[in-house]
């Protein structure tokens, strides 16, 4: 499979823009336009946890975009339903790793990302550490049921590969790679105008997860867990910027 070739575009141009396609990277780069792939979709409900039972063919896309983050040694670019590290993705929970692997953040239909999804590395051509779909989206503030709404990043799904997990970023003395996505999650969300904040949620039977999003200034909503599905309660948890 061809190398996808890394173009540095304007810094905020994954926050600003919802309609930055694949088609405008490929012709920043001097190459011939591919069928446009839009990197950022429209805001979305929670995405539905399916697995995948057969194989899917994508398109092969030869362009991608690395999304500077400022003063942040993690390198991030849009995911692509033909990378290959997405067949083997395994961060330990079942339901994160079913997400990635089908792809349903991808609509072929559409030729588009929905909700928008990263993928992080060590450096530009190194190992993948993981992916995250986000998207901004307006959420009860400063909690559930509150009566009044603000704009909030809201992560869908994230998930770091194993072989990362609990690994020390060696670019971040002292901070974890999952931190080190976090970090430039909340970097997206403090440059967007009129973000309020990061929230997510979480299931109560993963309660290494509820302990990492506390150790990163995430608190859970005072309503406590909400049974959204058959599976175990989510709890919200957010953190305000």
């Amino acid at each position: 499979m061809t190398r996808r070739a890394v173009h540095r575009p304007d810094p905020d141009v994954s926050l600003r823009s919802s309609s930055f396609t694949l088609s405008q990277a490929t012709k920043a780069r001097g190459t011939p336009a591919r069928p446009s792939a839009r990197a950022v979709g429209p805001l979305l409900p929670a995405p539905r946890i399916e697995h995948l039972t057969e194989p899917r063919a994508f398109p092969i896309y030869v362009a991608s975009v690395e999304i500077p983050v400022s003063n942040h040694p993690l390198y991030t670019r849009f995911a692509l339903p033909d990378d290959p590290d997405l067949d083997t993705f395994a961060s330990g929970v079942r339901e994160v790793d079913a997400y990635f692997r089908s792809r349903q953040w991808f609509n072929v239909e559409k030729d588009r990302a929905a909700p928008p999804t990263y993928q992080f590395l060590t450096a530009p051509d190194g190992e993948v550490v993981g992916y995250a779909a986000v998207a901004f989206r307006n959420c009860d503030h400063p909690h559930d049921g509150a009566g009044t709404r603000s704009r909030y990043l809201m992560v869908y799904v994230a998930g770091v590969h194993s072989r990362f997990q609990g690994v020390e970023n060696p670019n971040a003395p002292g901070e974890s790679y999952a931190v080190s996505i976090f970090r430039v999650l909340e970097d997206f969300a403090r440059k967007k105008q009129g973000c309020v904040g990061l929230t997510l949620w979480v299931r109560t039977d993963n309660p290494r997860a509820v302990a990492f999003y506390r150790k990163i200034g995430f608190e859970a909503d005072p309503a406590g867990p909400v049974q959204r599905d058959a599976g175990a309660p989510h709890l919200t948890m957010r953190k305000l910027l």
